[in-house]
């Protein structure tokens, strides 16, 4: 997050003006990587060196940036430990408040919980420093070569409320119930990333598996992030008028983001990216989201009941 942006990662950019007087890239390079492999790492990093990019767009947002700058195995302890912390999902780092305000802002409470309990969880932990290298290898090629690197997925918690709206009571059943499996299942460190790592190879089978379990999170998680990216690399205000974009995105979304490249998806970033938690925190009142206002008169009802009936009631001294 902030190591992230003050390293020179920026925020895709859209807005309506930035449509009307847009000029694409000249060309666009899509790459599909596996984030835990080696080889997609050199891949990443040859075609970079190769066509020398204005601007490099990862499948990143500003909440998971962090990934890019995770530990590598010469880091001693302490710079892992560090590093770690800013990984995957976390709200650590230099500001916590402001991460956890702007987590609130952009998806709301369930996203919020969603995020902090993903980002406590073991088994993500345990690999927060394997996954990634494909990233960090586009980072690295990237700053060398002077190109922009650019956050070009949705923010998570935006997509995290539209899976969880989406679901019906028996998918966020099931949702929670995986949550919970992730928090608590027990798995040695060297188990968890032969698993994650024989995921990447059958990014088709786990997606099939995803549609049978919920299948009202595909389209939130994988189709919309299809269209989400092909804008940033096409129609974004950080690549207008670039000569050569490369893209670098997991094998599960490459089908999807060259197709909806070549389609004509302008003006939906405002679609995608909006959410009940979002519109009501721009709705202010005094200067304070009205969420926060209504939030405030909820609690001063509720627990002004619960004062009334315990004066009633409860026998006085």
């Amino acid at each position: 997050p902030v190591e992230a942006l003050s390293a020179g990662a920026r925020g895709a950019g859209h807005n309506k003006t930035s449509s009307r007087e847009h000029r694409f890239p000249e060309t666009i390079y899509v790459i599909g990587t596996s984030h835990v492999s080696k080889e997609s790492a050199a891949d990443v990093k040859r075609l970079i060196e190769a066509v020398q990019p204005d601007n490099v767009v990862v499948e990143l947002c500003r909440s998971r940036a962090g990934i890019m700058y995770a530990s590598s195995p010469e880091e001693d302890a302490e710079q892992q430990q560090q590093k770690d912390q800013a990984g995957m999902l976390s709200l650590n780092g230099p500001s916590f408040l402001q991460a956890a305000i702007r987590s609130l802002s952009l998806g709301g409470g369930t996203a919020f919980l969603l995020r902090a309990l993903l980002a406590q969880s073991p088994q993500l932990s345990a690999v927060t420093g394997q996954v990634g290298v494909d990233f960090r290898a586009a980072r690295a090629a990237g700053e060398d070569c002077g190109a922009q690197i650019v956050l070009g997925d949705r923010p998570v918690e935006i997509t995290l409320e539209r899976c969880w709206r989406g679901m019906d009571r028996e998918e966020k059943w099931r949702a929670a119930q995986l949550v919970g499996n992730t928090m608590f299942a027990k798995s040695n460190r060297t188990e968890l990333q032969l698993q994650v790592g024989e995921m990447a190879s059958k990014v088709d089978v786990y997606e099939a598996q995803l549609a049978e379990l919920l299948p009202s999170v595909v389209e939130p998680l994988i189709r919309e992030r299809d269209v989400f990216l092909s804008l940033t690399m096409k129609s974004s205000m950080a690549v207008n008028g670039c000569k050569t974009v490369v893209g670098v995105v997991g094998l599960g979304h490459l089908d999807g983001v060259m197709t909806c490249l070549d389609q004509n998806h302008s003006g939906r970033f405002k679609e995608l990216t909006w959410t009940p938690s979002r519109a009501a925190m721009k709705q202010k009142v005094l200067g304070v989201p009205r969420a926060v206002w209504e939030r405030l008169a909820w609690d001063t009802v509720l627990f002004g009941g619960l004062y009334l009936a315990y004066l009633a009631f409860w026998p006085q001294a």
